[in-house]
């Protein structure tokens, strides 16, 4: 019997093990590709949509902590990717104060952003759209270092006005017509939105802000504007009743074409919500749609005074405006909105009084 040579019996091991081993370093590679792909895939941005996240980073908070925060909000897709990314790139630093972040942005801008950048004191407020400039003022007031009286007071100057009335075209002296009738003489202008303010913003700069992003949005619309029946004080203030009475776009402009209907004809606008700013202090919807207040003496009150009311009576948003502007052209001459109990908010729209009082009683009664 032949006996196989050492050095042949090595090489047939050899030869069994080879294919062992290239099977296994494909192996290694592939879960390594695979884990690299899922690392990068999870520095990825959550989100191609752009908006504003605020981070607040309290005095003490550990970066993992942070890393941890922005996972649940859902700003980061994987917290063990962003710490293994941080740990890696020695970018572990968090200082206490605000952060405004985006979730269109990647983990590592993200990181790097927090990483070199110094927390911000500004603070977030948002200015709901048809806001008063009372409520205005109380929610800036409610977020940053100063006080509601203290805006109001320079909304109402006529010295402070004037020296913003070089600066903004759109501010002109109808403003200071009936002056002593009007609840703010600024109402109409302070553009509801969203903004950043320093927490120690001073009044001027508040005030600038929203006068800053109202006159970009009338910019968008100055042809329009120029082209249209009023003046820029007449348009803010016909298109803050617009809003206050009629939320979609469809009605805005319906109701657009009614209240033109009304002018056209010499007829009281009889818009129930001027009674509202006219009361100005109320607790509940109801009291300023009484029937007893419709005779309210005021220059405010499209009841007893025909026309325009003397200035606006709230702030408008930019697509109240251009509803106002592009309004729908239609036979109508009353409205009333389905706000009784049970209603959806519908409005309905007649030709006549009797069809109006009709649809009234039937929506109340039901």
């Amino acid at each position: 019997m032949k006996t196989k040579k050492p050095q042949s019996i090595l090489n047939n091991i050899k030869e069994k093990k080879y294919p062992l081993v290239v099977a296994l370093i494909t192996v290694l590679l592939v879960v390594f590709l695979f884990v690299s792909s899922l690392y990068k895939m999870n520095l990825k941005p959550v989100s191609k949509e752009s908006s504003v996240y605020v981070l607040e980073v309290l005095e003490g908070e550990t970066f993992n902590g942070v890393i941890e925060k922005l996972a649940e909000d859902n700003i980061i897709k994987s917290k063990f990717a962003s710490k293994l990314y941080a740990k890696l790139s020695n970018q572990q630093n968090i200082a206490a104060g605000r952060f405004f972040l985006d979730p269109s942005m990647s983990t590592k801008e993200i990181i790097k952003y927090l990483n070199e950048t110094l927390p911000s004191q500004d603070v977030v407020v948002k200015l709901d759209d048809g806001s008063w400039a009372k409520d205005i003022a109380q929610t800036v007031s409610d977020n940053i270092n100063i006080e509601k009286d203290a805006l109001l007071d320079a909304w109402n100057d006529v010295e402070y006005i004037e020296t913003l009335m070089e600066d903004y075209d759109f501010l002109t002296n109808d403003i200071f017509d009936n002056m002593e009738e009007k609840h703010v003489l600024l109402e109409g202008f302070l553009y509801p939105d969203t903004y950043h303010f320093d927490l120690d913003s001073p009044v001027d700069t508040i005030t600038r802000k929203l006068l800053d992003n109202l006159e970009e949005k009338l910019a968008s619309i100055q042809d329009e504007i120029e082209a249209s029946d009023f003046n820029i004080y007449e348009l803010i203030t016909f298109s803050s009743i617009i809003m206050y009475e009629a939320a979609s776009e469809y009605d805005q402009k319906m109701v657009s074409g009614v209240f033109r209907n009304r002018l056209d004809i010499d007829m009281p606008l009889q818009s129930s919500v001027t009674v509202c700013y006219t009361l100005y202090e109320f607790d509940d919807w109801t009291e300023c749609e009484l029937f007893k207040n419709q005779a309210i003496e005021s220059p405010y009150n499209t009841y007893i005074n025909k026309g325009l009311p003397i200035g606006p009576i709230l702030n408008p948003n930019i697509h109240a405006i251009e509803n106002t502007l592009n309004y729908t052209e239609n036979e109508y001459l009353f409205f009333v909105a389905d706000v009784y109990e049970g209603g959806d908010g519908t409005v309905y729209y007649t030709k006549t009084y009797e069809e109006h009082m009709k649809k009234v009683n039937e929506l109340r009664n039901r």
